[in-house]
């Protein structure tokens, strides 16, 4: 056994330890924070999951957002930003630094910062984005009413503009077939929005299958040929990240292999069931498109970094975060897959093609 000195100067060490360790995470996610100061500038502090594209894109438009309605960074406004790199220790840490310096308002960027920036804020307003659902994670009480000092913008996968989307292409489809993997943490979510949205958009049935492993693709695909007028390949488009740690990613963690590969290579071997027997296979973002599938949207996230701007204009204006709804994030891109469309017997119609953000050729 230790002597007891030993055991108090270890456990020192280790307290010192972890401290250094949160003080370097949050040291090395930008350097030239200067939390605190004078000025009577209004202060906007930005929590950050990690330092990424799509959550930078969100960065982007909020900052420019701001700047258009005269709010300019080291001119008009104090404008400070962290990234806690995905650890939770220095997204506490940082939204306690934050709470200590009493800025007008918190922006957290995906659920466990606004997690973190609730448990410490006080009555600091925050405003989120890039939150699927809000709810659930504990931050507002219904959307219509967050009743507490806490509101922001959602980036829930747009389900009923993916569904218009594939009535506009196929008018007269009544039956959709839906596959998803098992590997999909908001498999089940979605799946029940789109039982729900599919009758408004005109389709009699829904008939789904969920895959376990990558090979039972094509045979579950094919088994559905005959009996659906179109395919959607389910996937949820967290780039990495949904709510800023998903349960997807911890099932990818288990397989060895990222989410995004996984719904990739599903897409991949319907679409290849789809291009056999003509019958058009639809998905989600770019990448979905480039695997094979004739469309998909998704979120624009600089949009919604600019949504989620307005939102803190109006808080900086004098509103209450608490009696301002949650929005939806509003602003999605569209992609299409030309010579996919043409090998599945389908004429993409003109509207589509016009609007399109991104044609793979």
């Amino acid at each position: 056994m230790l002597p007891r000195n030993c055991i108090q100067l270890f456990s020192f060490a280790l307290i010192i330890w972890v401290s250094a360790l949160g003080a370097i995470l949050i040291s090395c996610s930008n350097s030239a924070q200067t939390v605190g100061g004078a000025d009577r500038l209004p202060f906007v502090a930005v929590m950050q999951l990690i330092n990424q594209p799509t959550l930078n894109q969100i960065r982007d438009g909020l900052e420019d957002a701001l700047a258009e309605a005269g709010y300019t960074a080291d001119s008009t406004l104090r404008w400070e930003w962290l990234s806690s790199q995905g650890n939770p220790i220095a997204a506490a840490q940082i939204a306690s630094k934050y709470a200590a310096a009493k800025p007008d308002v918190i922006v957290a960027i995906a659920t466990p910062m606004a997690q973190a920036a609730v448990n410490a804020a006080g009555n600091i307003p925050v405003i989120f984005s890039a939150v699927s659902d809000p709810v659930s994670a504990n931050l507002i009480e219904a959307p219509e009413k967050p009743n507490r000092n806490i509101s922001g913008v959602s980036n829930a996968f747009p389900v009923e503009q993916s569904i218009a989307l594939i009535r506009e292409v196929l008018p007269e489809a009544k039956t959709l077939g839906v596959v998803y993997s098992a590997t999909e943490g908001n498999a089940v979510n979605l799946l029940n929005l789109i039982r729900a949205q599919a009758p408004e958009q005109g389709f009699i049935t829904v008939k789904e299958v969920i895959v376990g492993a990558d090979q039972q693709a094509i045979e579950l695909a094919r088994s559905m040929i005959g009996s659906v007028d179109a395919i959607y390949v389910l996937q949820s488009q967290n780039n990495g990240q949904n709510n800023g740690q998903s349960n997807s990613q911890s099932n990818s963690q288990r397989n060895g292999q990222s989410n995004s590969v996984v719904g990739l290579a599903l897409v991949s071997a319907v679409a290849q069931v789809g291009r056999d027997n003509d019958v058009p296979v639809f998905a989600g973002g770019i990448e979905g498109v480039k695997s094979g599938a004739i469309t998909g949207i998704s979120l624009d996230y600089y949009a919604m970094g600019r949504q989620t701007g307005e939102m803190v204009l109006k808080v900086l204006r004098g509103d209450k975060a608490s009696d301002l709804p949650v929005e939806l994030a509003k602003g999605i891109k569209l992609f299409i897959n030309l010579p996919a469309a043409a090998e599945m017997g389908i004429t993409l119609p003109d509207t589509v093609i016009e609007r399109a953000d991104t044609v793979v050729k």
